[in-house]
């Protein structure tokens, strides 16, 4: 049975990990590139979401065991780069598909941009049915490309293998940040706040009663959702310090603009994009005073309140911010500006008391009360049947800031589902929470 226990030693570290590889992961290289390729069937829905989790969970593994074990770590670094690679063979500017999906070169033709972009597009009903990319999704995709070349650029023992992969992986995320920018408000010397917007094309949609495609319509020009937004930034954020390493810098594909994105013009958008998603928090407190945040999905306000799976998205994010603050706000310094990253504990203590004070629930006054279950969204309303107990990943990382979060975190995923009627059946066991409980469990206060 698996299960992820209090102790942390290095024997209990690496083989929690051999457990987690084996059981979330295909046997070889190939199977898992074999995985990816097949999911590139423009007539079905592509798995955004779930690549973007284990893309993630397999960056947070290594982080854990590179320390620990060369060999092991290498597994993880190999199956990134090969799924990185994967990715980017996929990408709709290197496709080539059959007409009437095809520009005359065979690729995919965004008709909201009018061309193939250097990003990751499908069939989508709630966009009038016509090829469409995005912004979230080429922030999930890019991510496993800088995650890995961040990795390399930062290891010089890693560079003669490895170099030149995360050289073009780097290059490849400017490219996809590039294509995006005129969706991009930045004003580098006026408005304190940044973000992607809905493209402004979706308000020609007709979209015939469905919904998001009306949410869509109704939004254009105006800034994209945070989650989507925060997507690209974590993307960023390593893209940024891989671009400006001395790898990078060196290689024949280092140029003016692509230094320029990597070394002012990426931190300087992050810094103002978490700005804008700060200021659009709402400080609560409870009655004893303890303070914790609510928010929405996207402006304007009133839309509907976060919910508690995109807001975890969001604080997942968030975390890859928080490891990357302080060598971004050295760019920013270097580059003369006065923004920063500014990421602090009190803010992460607001997010954990959200997460320990309104989102998960225990009855503690009634036998038959809700038992470790998380709320659908994160003013605690909405379905309390246990749904939102898959999505406990990004909220872990505040166990840096309350221990409790890690505590409860794997109670609620160790939760048994109603129809296994069993206890420590592990009914909401995913990828990514099963990695985020190990790289933070040296948080958890009872770690041994």
């Amino acid at each position: 049975m698996i299960y992820v226990g209090d102790a942390n030693d290095q024997a209990a570290v690496l083989a929690d990990a051999d457990v987690f590889y084996s059981n979330w992961f295909s046997d070889s290289d190939d199977d898992e590139v074999a995985g990816i390729n097949a999911d590139f069937d423009p007539f079905k829905g592509l798995p955004y979401w779930d690549i973007g989790r284990r893309t993630s969970a397999l960056v947070q593994m290594y982080d854990l065991i590179a320390p620990l074990d060369a060999r092991r770590a290498g597994c993880y670094l190999e199956r990134l780069r090969r799924i990185a690679d994967a990715l980017l063979a996929n990408r709709d500017d290197k496709r080539h598909f059959a007409p009437p999906v095809a520009l005359p070169d065979g690729n995919p033709v965004d008709p909201f941009r009018g061309h193939a972009m250097p990003a990751w597009g499908g069939f989508a009903q709630d966009r009038d049915g016509k090829w469409n990319t995005d912004v979230v999704t080429a922030g999930l995709f890019t991510y496993a490309m800088a995650a890995f070349a961040r990795r390399v650029a930062d290891n010089p023992a890693l560079q003669p293998q490895y170099g030149a992969d995360a050289i073009r992986f780097t290059t490849a995320v400017i490219e996809t940040y590039t294509a995006f920018r005129p969706e991009m408000h930045l004003d580098y010397d006026g408005d304190p706040q940044a973000y992607f917007t809905v493209p402004a094309a979706y308000a020609g949609l007709k979209c015939s009663g469905n919904h998001s495609c009306e949410v869509y319509r109704s939004t254009a020009g105006q800034p994209l959702a945070y989650n989507e937004n925060l997507s690209m930034m974590k993307a960023l954020a390593e893209a940024s310090l891989a671009g400006t390493s001395a790898l990078y810098l060196k290689s024949n594909d280092s140029s003016f603009w692509r230094t320029w994105v990597a070394s002012y013009e990426a931190p300087l958008l992050i810094a103002k994009n978490f700005t804008f998603f700060d200021k659009h928090l709402s400080p609560k407190k409870l009655s004893d005073g303890t303070p914790y945040f609510e928010w929405h999905h996207q402006l304007p306000v009133p839309s509907l309140i976060q919910n508690t799976a995109h807001g975890g998205f969001e604080l997942g994010c968030l975390a890859v911010l928080l490891d990357d603050k302080i060598p971004l706000n050295a760019l920013l310094e270097a580059a003369g500006r006065s923004e920063r990253v500014a990421l602090s504990t009190p803010l992460f203590v607001r997010f954990a008391n959200t997460f320990l004070r309104k989102i998960w629930h225990y009855d503690y006054h009634n036998a038959n009360g809700l038992r470790n279950v998380l709320s659908e969204n994160v003013d605690g309303k909405g379905d309390l049947s246990g749904k939102a107990n898959w999505e406990c990943a990004g909220w872990i990382p505040l166990a840096q800031f309350d221990p409790w979060v890690w505590t409860r975190c794997r109670d609620v995923t160790w939760h048994a589902r109603e129809e296994t009627n069993m206890s420590y059946v592990p009914g909401y066991l995913r990828e990514d929470n099963h990695a985020a409980l190990l790289r933070y469990r040296q948080f958890n206060q009872k770690t041994t």
